[in-house]
């Protein structure tokens, strides 16, 4: 294990093991990858027990990357944070933009990208956990990272050494914490104790260890109401998305495999709701009360 106090070098040899899987990306990078990735919302919560609190590093950092919920009956604090992932293609065994090692989208690549092997998750002086992620696959022959002495140093006296990655990291806790807040901050807005009710069912996940998955149309009409975009911005990313998923469903649909079942009818649904958004100018309309958390 690494200590926090030690220098850290590292460097990529580009052998694609970190990039198989597709990014997570803040909501922005989203938009911007519309054509490139299928997005649900991913809704992240942690907790701290006034008798089992986490670690005070850590809990400093998810007040600044979230959202904080007092729960003064179980004497402790839910933190609470949102960003996107991708919807597994059926196509692709690993992220879709990786062809023979190589990023297709390297330029737009996103923050978590970027930031590899560090993590906006953690706070600065914590990245080194991440790092030693990478660095346990290395020795495990899984992963050709090169955490060599003639590597750069990428981790100093407890801190990211590089000052374009403690940029990158600060952005991507500020996207982050941003568009969590507009979102909570609609959800308060809508009627029959929504906000409440949202909290209830990702404490009740937390407890089940689950990950609470949904659609990104609610996500977007709490943008265009606090207008970080513009209808016609939601609208085009919505028009993109199903094209993505129209492709997805015809590919799946050739496989006729079971284990493609559950992804499909995943699709369908998808390409369901995008239709409607497209066909009735969904972003145009006042905000209904259909939204349901289990989606």
């Amino acid at each position: 294990m690494f200590d926090k106090d030690q220098e850290i070098r590292f460097s990529c040899t580009q052998c694609g093991k970190c990039c198989e899987k597709p990014p997570r990306v803040n909501f922005y990078e989203m938009l911007d990858l519309a054509d490139k990735f299928i997005f649900q919302t991913a809704h992240h919560t942690m907790i701290s027990y006034a008798e089992k609190p986490l670690d005070k590093s850590l809990l400093e950092h998810y007040q600044i990357i979230g959202h904080t919920i007092m729960m003064p009956e179980l004497e402790a604090s839910l933190f609470y944070f949102v960003d996107f992932m991708p919807v597994p293609l059926v196509s692709y065994k690993m992220c879709s933009q990786l062809k023979d090692n190589a990023c297709q989208i390297y330029g737009q690549r996103p923050n978590s990208c970027r930031l590899s092997p560090f993590s906006a998750f953690y706070d600065s002086q914590d990245q080194w956990k991440t790092v030693n992620f990478f660095n346990e696959r290395v020795k495990a022959n899984n992963w050709n990272c090169s955490f060599d002495e003639k590597a750069p140093i990428i981790f100093k006296n407890g801190d990211i050494y590089s000052p374009g990655l403690n940029a990158i990291y600060h952005q991507e806790v500020t996207h982050i914490r941003e568009i969590t807040d507009k979102y909570v901050e609609f959800l308060a807005l809508q009627e029959n104790n929504r906000k409440n009710e949202h909290f209830k069912a990702l404490f009740d996940a937390m407890q089940k260890n689950a990950l609470i998955i949904t659609d990104v149309l609610f996500m977007l009409q709490g943008a265009i109401h606090f207008n970080l975009i513009t209808p016609k911005i939601a609208k085009d990313f919505i028009i993109k998305q199903k094209e993505l998923l129209e492709k997805e469903i015809n590919y799946a649909t050739s496989l006729k495999s079971k284990e493609n079942l559950p992804t499909s009818r995943l699709y369908k649904r998808m390409i369901e709701d995008y239709t409607k958004v497209i066909n009735t100018d969904l972003f145009k309309q006042i905000i209904t009360n259909d939204f349901d958390i289990s989606n």
